[in-house]
């Protein structure tokens, strides 16, 4: 198929006759000889039925008068009849003119102005020499104004694209906003910058995947005697997980108001991890959704005077406790379902104890992965070693971990990890 014909498959409207079609003279002479010239050339040397209109005027008003410019963007073609005394400058400034504006454009150049040629092609002027005959210079002007119908709705179709295009654009940078905004929301939420308890120094590593990030942490004090903890990772990546997984934040409740004496000062008691899982694990139940989705979790309390220490996990991996002492890392493994799937669910809990200088370390999957696994309690210990067991520190190291490694900018999952310290 020729290139005219694919072009013309474009078009849904009839195709414009030779007699639909105009097109426009540009002369620095005279215009009346110019048209003359033009009409005979066409009458006698036209390749097709009909004859198009003709049009003619000065290259001076094409360039300094809008309604002659706007007049010849309608045209089919244009003949620029080149004289010897025309000015090369004016020349090229209409050439240009025209090629911006997509008309097409045919130029009769004299011998004499024969080095203008390899110019004027350059930019985009089909050049009829002198001396090859007005059936040539005919069929190129017909050429040029046939093609000119699909050259147009080329143009629509171009600039429906573009149009559809800057939509994107738009509705793109607005959710990159939206998102940017969620992740700054989700990531104060969980802040812990601004926890405090004495005795206790808690560090946290996050790197959401995305956005934003189905893995969740909590560390919140619950009273002047202890504080509670969770991380938890909902099923999944992007903005479902990250919203399934700020319902388990925010439904975390380890304290609440007494029934015997609500309106006393101490009127509260503390939830035991255990129960504060089941409540998680009901609310996700009651979640009226189409998909299934669950997550798993560990939460747990520490007294800040005794460092009596209760775990509950959810199909988490296990939490582990190492020592300052040079004793074997203890681990509390997962004994319940995840969470989201069964009613009436109900979790195991260890009691331990968090000694002085000990450091509990949480943490997903997602990390678990990158590490490895079965590497993933040497590496700890390491990391916490080397940092003295400062556990700010120990985050820094591992930030630096996950940056250096390979895909650091697009993991595969989120990975968190909450550490807690006692002085």
């Amino acid at each position: 198929m020729s290139l005219l014909a694919s072009m013309n498959l474009l078009s849904t409207e009839p195709a414009k006759t030779a007699s639909d079609r105009a097109i426009a003279v540009l002369t620095g002479g005279k215009r009346e000889w110019a048209l003359s010239e033009a009409a005979a050339l066409i009458a006698s040397h036209w390749p097709e039925q009909g004859r198009p209109s003709l049009t003619v005027n000065g290259m001076a008003d094409a360039i300094g008068r809008k309604d002659v410019l706007d007049a010849l963007r309608t045209c089919d073609g244009a003949l620029l009849v080149v004289a010897d005394s025309d000015s090369p400058s004016e020349l090229k400034a209409v050439c240009a003119m025209l090629n911006e504006h997509a008309v097409p454009l045919v130029a009769q150049v004299p011998a004499s102005l024969a080095h203008l040629a390899g110019t004027l092609q350059n930019m985009g002027v089909m050049v009829h020499h002198h001396g090859r005959g007005d059936a040539v210079l005919a069929a190129m002007l017909a050429g040029v104004s046939q093609r000119q119908q699909a050259v147009r709705e080329m143009e629509v179709e171009l600039r429906s694209r573009r149009a559809s295009q800057k939509q994107v654009h738009s509705w793109v940078s607005r959710v990159d906003n939206e998102l940017l905004l969620a992740s700054k929301l989700q990531r104060e939420l969980m802040r812990t910058d601004d926890f405090s308890a004495p005795g206790i120094s808690a560090a946290v590593v996050y790197r959401p995947a995305w956005y934003v990030s189905g893995d969740v942490y909590r560390l919140v004090r619950l009273d002047e005697k202890h504080a509670g903890f969770l991380v938890a990772d909902a099923m999944g990546h992007g903005i479902s997980a990250a919203m399934y997984g700020m319902i388990i934040a925010n439904g975390l409740t380890m304290k609440e108001v007494s029934a015997a004496t609500p309106t006393a000062l101490a009127g509260y008691r503390l939830l035991e991890p255990a129960a504060a899982l089941e409540k998680i694990n009901g609310l996700l139940l009651n979640e009226d959704s189409d998909q299934t989705r669950f997550a798993s979790a560990v939460c747990g309390r520490v007294n800040l005077t005794t460092g009596e220490l209760s775990i509950s996990s959810a199909g988490h991996p296990a939490a582990i406790v190492f020592s300052s002492k040079g004793a074997k890392p203890r681990h509390y493994e997962s004994t319940g379902p995840v969470l989201g799937v069964f009613g009436e669910s109900t979790f195991e809990q260890h009691a331990g104890t968090l000694a002085s200088g000990d450091t509990l370390v949480m943490y997903t999957d997602g990390f678990g992965e990158i590490v490895g696994e079965a590497q993933v309690e040497e590496y700890l210990a390491e990391t916490l070693d080397s940092a003295d067991g400062d556990v700010k520190r120990a985050a820094a190291q591992i930030e630096r971990f996950l940056d250096g490694r390979p895909g650091s900018i697009t993991p595969g999952d989120d990975a968190t990890v909450l550490m807690v310290k006692r002085a």
